[in-house]
């Protein structure tokens, strides 16, 4: 077979060539190479493969498509190109298509355990799809008992399921099959600090931290420094925090917990912060949170229909750090138009499928500032505990919204008497006092509705309590 490719693909096509010994081949497509900037390449239907597969390696998605597509039109039934093409469009978030190519994949390959623990990835991303997905990772295991992969895959769905023992034991079976496995040490000391196990969550994320020293650590540092804290040791955590300043002094995830386990008192987190913490959660947000029971984009949803009797419009609505799109899919239906904007490149793109009429990337009083009487309503789900002054929100907030236009926001309660209107916890997030939101609401011109306590979330099996605040511009 032959196709045309571009110089990277041809280059390294030309590279195989050398490594099977065929100098010749290999010099003749470099010296097309120098004159064209594509290269007609011919070579038998593996040698095809083998060079889809290793683009696909190097996450070359556009070349290595080409090529998985080119192979189906010779051979359209083989098994491991409707597969590897399968996994490809599920790593380009086509899931549907994705799906199609690897079911038709597994009636071959429904021997090959490997096969059955990429399908359970696939249907994995599908929380409706959590049964279907325990049922191909167990499929995986029985053909092959000690797959390290499969038995931390099938953690990750018991955890969710809320069969945490059994969740436990499986990243257990996979640290020991695997010492090197980052992942499978990550997840199961989460899964310890979430049991309350401090002291085995500490000896489980340190072995993560050794094994991949980079910034993808970043987890299992803030959730050691939690375990710390828990068993009495506030003087580790700290440490964990400063030593990590101190080797990164650029790194704004860094630099924020370390001011949160000091003491120390800014009015908001930095932008910077934001945007490293939810670029790097992006992926994995929604599906975590659904193992922590959140409910703050339902409560937002309950408060702003009954700020709307009688199935009113929500009108033009903004959502203020709209992150993947959690409360735009509970709001949509009753609003005229729906504008979501958030720091997070990475949340704008998995809430780019959820009914908002525009998206931006932005930060939030800057951008509601911008836009004067341009809202009928205002919602802002688990932002604002980012924030610890809320005067400059309030005020943009005040501004941006029509005569009569309707806000409502969450953040964690601070709770009891105290003159700190607010304070920046140790796990990174601000906390506030109920006469602290309405002060600051009410100097912006806006009139307090409401303000109400429940729980937003859990954290360490533990609820997290919130203020849902509605407020209203004066008609």
């Amino acid at each position: 077979m032959s196709f045309k490719a571009n110089a990277e693909t041809a280059t390294l096509f030309a590279e195989n060539l050398r490594r099977a010994g065929r100098i010749a081949d290999a010099e003749q497509l470099e010296q097309i190479i120098k004159i064209e900037k594509n290269a007609k390449i011919k070579m038998h239907f593996g040698e095809a493969l083998q060079l889809a597969m290793m683009l696909h390696r190097y996450e070359k998605k556009e070349q290595a498509e080409v090529i998985y597509r080119a192979l189906l039109r010779v051979d359209p039934d083989h098994a491991r190109v409707n597969h590897f093409l399968g996994v490809l469009l599920h790593l380009d978030k086509r899931r549907k298509d994705a799906l199609r190519y690897m079911q038709r994949s597994m009636k071959l390959l429904g021997d090959q355990a490997w096969a059955w623990n990429n399908f359970g990835n696939l249907l994995n991303d599908d929380p409706k799809k959590g049964a279907q997905a325990q049922d191909a990772y167990e499929t995986a295991l029985r053909l092959a008992p000690d797959y390290p992969e499969a038995h931390n895959n099938l953690g990750i769905v018991f955890e969710r399921a809320g069969r945490l023992e059994d969740a436990l034991q499986n990243y257990k079976r996979a640290t020991e099959l695997k010492p090197d496995y980052f992942e499978a040490f990550y997840n199961l000391g989460y899964l310890y600090v979430s049991l309350e196990r401090h002291d085995e969550a500490i000896l489980a994320l340190s072995q993560s931290i050794v094994l991949q020293g980079d910034d993808s650590t970043r987890q299992s540092r803030v959730l050691m420094a939690h375990a710390y804290r828990a068993i009495g040791q506030p003087e580790k955590s700290l440490a964990i925090f400063r030593e990590w300043a101190q080797a990164e002094p650029d790194n704004p995830v860094a630099r924020h917990m370390l001011a949160a386990q000091s003491g120390e008192k800014p009015d908001r987190a930095a932008d910077s912060f934001v945007v490293s913490t939810f670029d790097s959660f992006a992926d994995s947000f929604d599906s975590k949170l659904s193992m922590l029971g959140y409910r703050a984009p339902q409560i937002v949803a309950e408060a702003l229909a009954e700020a709307h009797p009688d199935g009113l419009s929500f009108g033009v609505l903004a959502d203020a750090g709209c992150g993947t799109g959690l409360c735009g899919v509970l709001v949509r239906e009753r609003c005229k138009r729906m504008i979501g904007f958030d720091l997070s490149a990475g949340m704008l793109e998995k809430a780019e499928a959820r009914g908002y009429d525009e998206l931006h990337k932005a930060e939030l009083t800057a951008f509601l500032r911008e836009r004067l009487g341009a809202f009928n309503s205002i919602i802002s789900a688990d932002t604002l505990c980012y924030f610890g002054e809320l005067d400059q929100f309030a005020s943009a907030a005040f501004g941006a919204l029509k005569s009569r236009g309707v806000l409502v926001f969450t953040v964690e309660a601070l709770e009891g008497e105290g003159d700190d209107g607010f304070r920046l916890e140790p796990h990174g997030r601000y906390s506030h006092r109920r006469g602290f939101i309405e002060k600051r609401l009410s100097e912006a011109g806006l009139t307090v509705e409401s303000i109400r306590q429940d729980t937003l979330r859990k954290e360490d099996a533990k609820p997290v309590k919130g203020w849902i605040v509605t407020a209203r511009k004066p008609g």
